[in-house]
């Protein structure tokens, strides 16, 4: 792109991706009076946030599930928007260890598995060299009769032991300020986001699909994939970290090479959800978490504070858990996690398999445009999110969960932290001219 740009039809900023992050920057930007477009691959906004609202009766998150702590902008916006929520109770998490069926209560008196149960929770303090999570807890005593509850806690991190990096995830565990409790809600997170998506239902233009990314100096020209040309003067980049890993948006000129490293040097795994919901509740009323299963290293009870009385469990996949049963047939999925069921629950008179009623699969490892689950510290990745979120020439700007650098990626309030950043960012630079 070397002639100036034509004024016409030229907005002030192009968004592209609607999820937390594009919408969010679209509401201030718009705010503040920017002529703004969102430009979104799928055919409905939202993202990485999905409801499955017809399934029982209440909405099953697919995607982002939780608010994480209530120190953070998505706190805020619920407070604003008068939803209620239900804080996870903490004494409900049970553990499969040594073909037993725990509670946490009791686990914590077995010296072994409760120094595993803690493995994460003192990850800040982790000093040494980098190293994987898995070659640093398979140094521990209890490792060979605990790696599966590992697993289950490594799955919070979007992937499995043998990806996430010691040092870099110390670093981050070290920022997070946004307060230690998790909530859930009776309402479906993007409905949580009504007032902002219905704001911005002009400016979004949904099954877009953006493929080249021509920029200069407060210049961008954007092509999707039919070749319909779009110009603005600045664009905001909020698409999941797969998507530029994958190199499925042809930016010109190349990004600078540090970022290109960023980009590869920040994990980013693929993740499932089986919903499966039962006849009748096999488990204890105070369970929340199941951890230690082979298949899945950790089951949800999606009722948690929720007005229900559908007995619902989550069995939640991540990393090379995702990728080997995402190779299966669906019906084989369902058939593995309910004979794993019915060996985590053995002393039943009816086994989980025989109560099944109806199941639902999420697999956004082959979610288009999305292609996986959230990012995370791989080995040597301290220090790439800030890289990953620098501007390019006042004009490109980088937002979404994987760009937090201030210790909440992975979150939904630190998709929406970061698009603050960039829209201040956007506003100190016009103030400037």
């Amino acid at each position: 792109m070397n002639q100036k740009i034509s004024k016409t039809n030229l907005k002030d900023v192009i968004i592209i991706g609607a999820g937390a992050a594009g919408l969010y920057a679209g509401y201030l930007l718009k705010a503040q009076g920017f002529d703004v477009q969102i430009l979104e691959a799928n055919n409905r906004v939202g993202g990485r946030i999905k409801s499955l609202e017809d399934f029982t009766d209440f909405p099953v998150e697919l995607g982002a599930m939780y608010l994480h702590g209530d120190k953070n902008l998505f706190s805020q916006l619920i407070d604003y928007m008068g939803v209620e929520t239900s804080k996870i109770p903490e004494n409900g998490n049970f553990a499969y260890y040594k073909k037993q069926l725990l509670d946490f209560k009791s686990s914590n008196k077995r010296r072994k598995l409760g120094k595993a149960l803690r493995f994460f929770k003192k990850s800040h303090l982790y000093s040494k060299a980098e190293q994987t999570a898995h070659e640093f807890a398979s140094k521990k005593k209890y490792f060979d009769s605990a790696e599966l509850i590992l697993e289950g806690l490594a799955s919070e991190y979007g992937t499995d032991l043998r990806k996430i990096g010691m040092k870099s995830l110390a670093k981050e565990e070290n920022l997070w300020h946004s307060g230690s409790e998790d909530y859930v809600f009776n309402q479906s997170i993007l409905s949580i986001f009504s007032e902002i998506t219905a704001e911005l239902s002009e400016e979004t233009q949904l099954n877009t699909v953006v493929k080249k990314v021509a920029y200069q100096a407060n210049q961008v020209e954007i092509t999707d994939s039919n070749q319909q040309k779009y110009l603005a003067k600045k664009v905001i980049v909020t698409v999941p970290l797969s998507v530029l890993k994958a190199n499925l948006i042809e930016f010109t000129p190349n990004l600078p090479p540090a970022k290109l490293e960023a980009i590869q040097r920040i994990g980013f795994d693929i993740g499932m959800k089986v919903v499966l919901q039962f006849k009748s509740s096999f488990w204890s009323e105070e369970m929340t978490y199941l951890l230690g299963g082979e298949n899945c290293p950790i089951y949800e009870v999606l009722a948690m504070g929720r007005e229900t009385e559908k007995p619902v469990l989550c069995a939640y996949l991540m990393g090379r858990f995702a990728n080997k049963l995402g190779e299966l047939p669906e019906t084989k999925v369902v058939e593995t996690l309910l004979a794993e069921l019915d060996k985590l629950f053995p002393q039943l008179e009816t086994k989980p398999s025989e109560l099944l009623e109806k199941s639902f699969q999420m697999d956004w490892g082959k979610e288009p445009h999305i292609w996986g689950a959230y990012s995370f510290a791989s080995p040597h990745s301290e220090g790439m999110r800030e890289v990953l979120a620098e501007p390019i020439q006042q004009t490109i700007y980088f937002s979404g969960e994987a760009t937090h650098f201030d210790g909440h990626a992975a979150t939904v309030h630190g998709a929406m932290e970061m698009s603050e950043w960039v829209v201040e960012r956007i506003m100190e630079e016009e103030k400037e001219k």
